[in-house]
């Protein structure tokens, strides 16, 4: 059977699902063959999850790479080896920040961009193996540290007793882990501390504000791929156009900026392709949407 061109569902995801398993429901939903995400979450936080189903799965990289928001509250006093509040403690101490104006003092160093060891809980492999599948079987492997970005670290609430809690929000480019970020800044200030919460409010311009909850009574609306990508700026085709780039030509009348990316539609408005310009050589097509025989691809 041919694959649906399937979409894109900005779902709201709840603590306790793995990313994984949210995918698969909002799949299960919309009665499609296949289904990705845009970006994990950990089973225990919550938000924006993007879940693309059908063809629409092979736009998952313009979406993994959009800026997140995130608001976490970062717990004083414990540090985990998960550094959230599932691992098993590593460090105690007394040793608390004096006042939220100390905490508020280190904030700044934060922004920017910064070194961050990944997690032994995260995705990223080693050797093959996901480092949190090797982190459940009590193993423990050197890491590289990585630059992320942080572009925004805002101080929401300061709570004092029993012990101190923050509730930050982080804007951040993708790649950045929270639970490092907040163990290193407990660290800065010769505390220690966890993640004790954990909500996605944004991917780029998808906002949890506008998140779909997915149950048997509350069937996914997708956004048609054309609109998933709608942070491109967009060039219309013509219909022989449309026919060229579908068999994986790009006519030297198409106008893009150098080292921008755009989207290509056709004369309805339907994503035929992502294309990107270069300062050195001729445009490129990154991904072909668009196939053979679909309505629209083979106009004279």
């Amino acid at each position: 059977m041919k694959d649906s061109v399937g979409g894109l569902v900005n779902a709201f995801k709840l603590p306790g699902p793995s990313s994984r398993e949210t995918a698969e429901a909002v799949r299960r939903a919309a009665r499609e063959k296949k289904a990705g995400h845009a970006g994990t979450l950990d089973p225990a936080a919550g938000g924006v999850l993007l879940v693309l189903m059908g063809r629409c799965t092979r736009l998952q990289d313009f979406l993994m790479a959009l800026d997140k928001v995130y608001v976490a509250e970062l717990a004083f006093g414990v540090e985990t080896d998960s550094g959230d509040a599932f691992g098993r403690v590593v460090e105690a101490t007394d040793r608390l920040p004096s006042g939220v104006r100390s905490l508020t003092r280190v904030l700044p160093r934060f922004e920017g961009e910064i070194e961050q060891v990944p997690p032994m809980t995260s995705a990223i492999k080693h050797r093959g193996q996901p480092l949190h599948r090797l982190a459940r079987r009590g193993e423990e492997v050197s890491r590289r540290s990585r630059t992320v970005s942080v572009y925004r670290l805002e101080l929401l609430d300061w709570r004092p007793d029993p012990l101190p809690r923050a509730l930050l929000r982080i804007r951040c480019s993708s790649g950045t882990y929270i639970r490092t970020l907040v163990t290193d800044i407990a660290r800065s200030l010769g505390s220690r501390g966890h993640m004790s919460f954990l909500v996605r409010s944004s991917v780029g311009p998808f906002c949890a504000s506008d998140a779909q909850l997915i149950n048997d009574e509350n069937p996914p609306r997708l956004l048609p791929p054309s609109e998933a990508l709608a942070f491109l700026p967009a060039v219309r085709l013509q219909p022989a156009d449309v026919r060229n780039v579908v068999h994986g030509g790009l006519p030297d009348t198409i106008e893009i900026p150098s080292g921008g990316r755009v989207r290509l539609l056709d004369p309805s408005g339907q994503l035929v392709a992502v294309a990107e310009g270069s300062l050195t050589a001729r445009p490129r097509l990154l991904r072909v949407l668009m196939r053979p025989g679909d309505p629209g691809s083979d106009a004279p």
